[in-house]
Order: C-alpha cells, then structure tokens, then sequence
C-alpha cells in the first residue's frame, strides 16, 4: 500500500499498529498467560510465598474434639518474603520511505508483526527460565528407557498423572491443569494417543481456541505448545495459581518520524517481573526425549 508519511499521519498509522500489536500478542503468549497478569509501580517488588500445607495443631493437640471450654490448639501459617526486580524488553527497526510506498508487501505492518513475535518470545522465554531456576518448583525426571520419543511409551500418561498427583498432595485444585510442551512431544502425545485409539479433544472454550500453540485436551488437562519449551522437557501448571506477570508497562509500540520522507522507527516495548508465588503448582517434567 502506498501513502503519505507527513508527520499529521503518524497517530492513524499507530492506532493500527497497537491494534495489530494486540491482536497479534494475545495469539502468541503461551507462558505468560499461564499468570495472573497484576499492575506494578516500582522497579522492584516485594512479594511473599505462602506455605500451601494444611495448618495443623501441632504434635500434640488436635483441631478435632476439643472438650467444652478447652484452650484452641494454635497454628501460624508460613510466608516467605522475596525481592524481584522487572525487566525491560525491547526491540526497534527503521523502514525506509521508498520501501512503504513502492514495496510489493506492507513492510509496516510485516516489520511489527517480527517486533511483537521477538518481544513476545523472550518475554516468554524469560518467564520460562525463571520457572526452571527456582529451586522450589517440583519436578520429575523420566528414566531412561522411558522417555516420551519411544515406541508406545505408556509413561507419557503416568508422567502426567504423577505430575498431577504431585501438585494435587500440595492441596492445589487439580480440576484444570495445562500441560506445557515443544513441538517434538506433541508429536510423541498425539503418536501414543492414536496409537491406543484415543485423541485430544477439541477446544469448547472460545478464548483458548482461537489462541495459538493450544492443541486440545485430555480430561482435565489442556495442552498447549511452546517453542520456548526446550529439546527435553515438559511442564503441569495450575493456570493463574502459579504465579503472577507484575506489568510496570503494557506491550506497547511507538512510531517516530525519523526524517520526513527517509524514514521512519517502530518500537515495541514491555516492561514486567515475574513473581512464581506458587511454585509447588508448578512441575517440571525432565528427560522427555531420549
């Protein structure tokens, strides 16, 4: 498309692009909309962990049977208080004038579509690498023999009800779990499934269908596919439970006249911290490829 770039256009042609920024992000997120998404103020954020454990009364009392008039049993839950700092994602491209008014492709609207997909991704990326360095998440390491890439290996499901039973034993509600995967175990799921006559059925929420990297679910679990899930690995997550993206500054762009008539500069930025609040609703499967 051919026009004008005098500098009374750039607010139109940024309405469009925070309009296709939007539209093109919420498809692509995969980990992040596994948090609650929670405003921020500061450049760092104090937070705290609370013990999931049921309270008890202690080696000698008991909550149950108290006599008439009996002194309550006493119990203190248990926090731990965390300091994160946010961090700043950004990326930026100049489009020359000739190139928007004679390219045989919307250089504008392609150029931000790559910005969004590499912001979006190591915003991703990023929340993933923080879920694998806290050393409080749970975890399963498969065994050789049994990894997910083997003919008909039954342990796929028993791996994924273990993981379940894991998050379930720390009093977490199991009813709605996603299953975080790459590509190469999608395949081996879908493989192991048709194989024994089954399949993933189809998504009924409208939100999660029209999102990508969705594939379908398996009773109460919902597959998704990220490619910021490494060679060998696989995660069970309680959605939203898990942990909190603290948003300083929503996914935005902003679009500069460099030189009238030269050029122009996109930008797109995003600015959060991730808080893993709830790290036992979180496990890591480990060892998926063999």
């Amino acid at each position: 498309m051919a026009y004008d770039i005098e500098m009374g256009d750039a607010g139109l042609r940024k309405e469009v692009i925070d309009a296709t920024l939007k539209i093109f992000a919420g498809r692509k997120y995969i980990f992040k909309d596994l948090l609650t998404i929670s405003s921020n103020v500061g450049w760092s954020n104090t937070y705290w962990r609370e013990d999931p454990s049921v309270l008890t009364a202690g080696n000698t009392s008991s909550i149950a049977g108290l006599p008439r008039g009996a002194t309550f049993p006493h119990a203190n839950p248990k926090f731990e208080e965390i300091t994160a700092y946010v961090q700043k994602y950004g990326l930026e491209t100049t489009i020359f004038w000739e190139d928007i008014i004679s390219g045989k492709i919307d250089v504008t609207a392609r150029s931000l579509l790559k910005l969004i997909e590499a912001v979006v991704s190591n915003v991703d990326g990023g929340i993933r690498n923080t879920i694998v360095a806290d050393g409080n998440i749970q975890s399963i390491t498969i065994e050789a023999g049994c990894e997910w890439d083997m003919t008909a290996s039954a342990a796929i499901i028993d791996n994924l009800e273990e993981a379940e039973e894991k998050i379930g034993r720390e009093n977490y509600d199991t009813s709605n779990l996603m299953v975080i995967v790459n590509h190469r175990d999608k395949r081996s799921i879908i493989n192991y499934l048709v194989q024994h006559g089954n399949k993933l059925a189809s998504i009924t929420d409208e939100k999660l269908r029209n999102k990508s990297g969705v594939i379908g679910t398996l009773g109460n679990k919902t597959f998704m596919v990220s490619p910021n899930v490494q060679a060998s690995e696989a995660f069970v997550v309680v959605p939203k439970a898990c942990g909190t993206w603290r948003q300083l500054y929503p996914l935005s762009s902003a679009i500069k006249e460099m030189d009238p008539f030269v050029s122009q500069t996109i930008k797109v930025v995003e600015v959060g911290q991730v808080e893993i609040t709830d790290p036992k609703a979180i496990v890591w499967i480990k060892n998926t490829k063999s």
